[in-house]
């Protein structure tokens, strides 16, 4: 900042002096050059005013003041977090329907702008069993469920934000299939054979049936 006296001499020499800030700032003596005394953190304090106070050299000193709003941008240095928590865990039956809802994942990002604008992306589903929407981590079942084949699915997925340096975090979805009785019993053999003496007394067996339910 810069300020002016019309008179002469040394009534005429100025020094500045800043208030406010927190004690974040301070300013050159005689150069009005402002300057952080500390480092800031947005998210802790988003702004400041300060007020820059010129003090002029007579013997009588006379003051003038300006007051300054300081803004603190947003540089990316939050990861996204998951909330309430990055492993989830559901139960499904096996007879449920393709497209079937499973969970909402959800995350926030203590950032502004873009480097709070998230997405959310899958990093490893074996069994191709989810569907993962990347802007509202929404997730449904892809294919039909089946327990005989498997009792249990992971996804792996993150939360990354949109910073010029992104910051990603990981999570994981475990589903567990319960099973339902869509199964017939099988006999071991579809035909069975028999013969015995007419004289066998009551109770006497005839043939062992074996059947199985998967």
């Amino acid at each position: 900042v810069t300020a002016t006296d019309l008179d002469a001499g040394v009534n005429r020499q100025i020094h500045y002096t800043v208030d406010g800030g927190r004690g974040r700032f301070v300013i050159g003596r005689t150069s009005g050059v402002i300057s952080l005394a500390s480092t800031l953190d947005r998210e802790v304090e988003p702004s400041y005013d300060l007020t820059v106070v010129a003090t002029d050299g007579g013997a009588v000193p006379l003051q003038g003041n300006m007051s300054i709003s300081v803004t603190v941008g947003d540089a990316n240095d939050n990861a996204p977090i998951f909330t309430p928590l990055s492993n989830y865990f559901a139960t499904l039956p096996e007879d449920i329907p393709v497209g079937t809802f499973i969970e909402q994942v959800m995350a926030t990002d203590a950032d502004i702008g873009s480097n709070a604008q998230l997405a959310f992306r899958v990093v490893t589903d074996v069994d191709k069993i989810f569907n993962l929407s990347p802007s509202n981590g929404s997730i449904v079942t892809s294919r039909p469920l089946d327990y005989e084949t498997a009792k249990s699915h992971t996804l792996r997925l993150k939360v990354v934000d949109f910073g010029q340096t992104p910051h990603s975090v990981p999570g994981v979805l475990d589903l567990v299939v319960t099973d339902v009785n869509d199964n017939i019993p099988t006999f071991d053999q579809s035909f069975y054979n028999a013969s015995f003496p007419e004289t066998a007394p009551v109770g006497t067996p005839i043939v062992h049936c074996r059947a199985t339910d998967a």
